[in-house]
């Protein structure tokens, strides 16, 4: 793990962005002194800085990166086959259930039997 080459130094940055043993690299990049030097505690504090953000930002843009590949993919696989991934029976149940919700009960009013009651219906209801 280290930044001796380009291809190296991206790979490390892409193991670092997965959150993978970042912390060991963090730790070294502050304790670096420079080249053919020995490393010393916390020489380098802005590199702790860096790779804050540098997290933070990375695994951010890769999180959201895959949920919209995943959202984007459900989207167009439902478009296509209407319902998604959904078995025959699961087709079946959900097409009832629209039918279900479509329908609207008709309400029978009768008109009361109490003389009272039957005035203000008369009243009410034309």
């Amino acid at each position: 793990q280290n930044f001796n080459n380009v291809l190296r130094g991206f790979a490390l940055l892409f193991e670092i962005s997965t959150t993978e043993s970042w912390v060991s690299v963090m730790y070294a990049a502050t304790d670096q002194r420079g080249t053919d030097m020995q490393p010393v505690r916390d020489t380098n504090r802005a590199w702790a800085l860096f790779f804050v953000v540098f997290l933070s930002l990375g695994a951010f843009f890769i999180l959201e990166l895959f949920v919209g590949v995943i959202i984007e993919n459900f989207s167009r696989l439902r478009d296509t086959k209407g319902l998604g991934l959904m078995t025959d029976a699961q087709r079946q149940w959900a097409s009832t259930q629209q039918f279900i919700m479509r329908i609207k009960p008709e309400v029978l009013l009768r008109r009361p039997d109490r003389k009272l009651r039957a005035i203000c219906y008369d009243f009410i209801m034309p």
